[in-house]
């Protein structure tokens, strides 16, 4: 949205590059239940226009259920396509996924923007960081900005994040919480 309004750019397709191993990780080692970051990926790229082309990175560990799982979820959620790629280590393994780019290109697109150009600095960004970050948490309260809104901000002074700090980062104001199983 920034890059190429500012540039004058036209993207024709949107290339997103997963490994099994990140997916994983986000997963907590289900692979499953790290596809959810995939496709939340998937869904922002959804949100300024296009279905994008999923590249399943390999490596040698990877096994071909797994990665025949990452491309069946990525085309489950929206994916234009999802190729498996051994081109970036070895160089002739991303013929699939280039032809999927290629075919993905020739698709008419009406990208959908963020925020109008004449809006504020302040609103560009918000905008965006809302449009990227803000459906994850929807109407709950982790949605709402962490530190204030623009014009809060700019107010602050040191004196007031002073006095900040010293009525509120006291021993009385804190709270430990532990969850799942505690072995005391």
């Amino acid at each position: 949205d920034i890059v190429c309004r500012a540039g004058g750019l036209s993207p024709s397709a949107v290339v997103l590059v997963a490994t099994i191993r990140a997916l994983k990780h986000h997963g907590g080692g289900d692979l499953r239940l790290g596809a959810a970051n995939l496709a939340r990926h998937i869904g922002i790229v959804q949100g300024f226009g296009f279905d994008p082309v999923v590249a399943v990175n390999l490596f040698p560990q990877d096994s071909n259920h797994d990665v025949e799982l990452v491309r069946g979820l990525a085309l489950e959620h929206g994916a234009f396509a999802a190729e498996p790629v051994s081109g970036f280590a070895r160089g002739s393994g991303a013929a699939a996924l280039a032809e999927a780019v290629a075919a993905s290109s020739k698709r008419p697109v009406v990208p959908r923007f963020a925020y109008e150009l004449d809006d504020p600095i302040t609103l560009k960004i918000e905008k965006v960081a809302r449009q990227v970050y803000g459906v994850v948490f929807g109407s709950h309260p982790y949605s709402r900005p962490v530190l204030g809104t623009a014009d809060i901000i700019q107010k602050l002074t040191r004196d007031t994040l002073l006095a900040f700090y010293r009525r509120h980062y006291v021993p009385e104001s804190f709270a430990l919480v532990v969850v799942g199983p505690v072995n005391p």
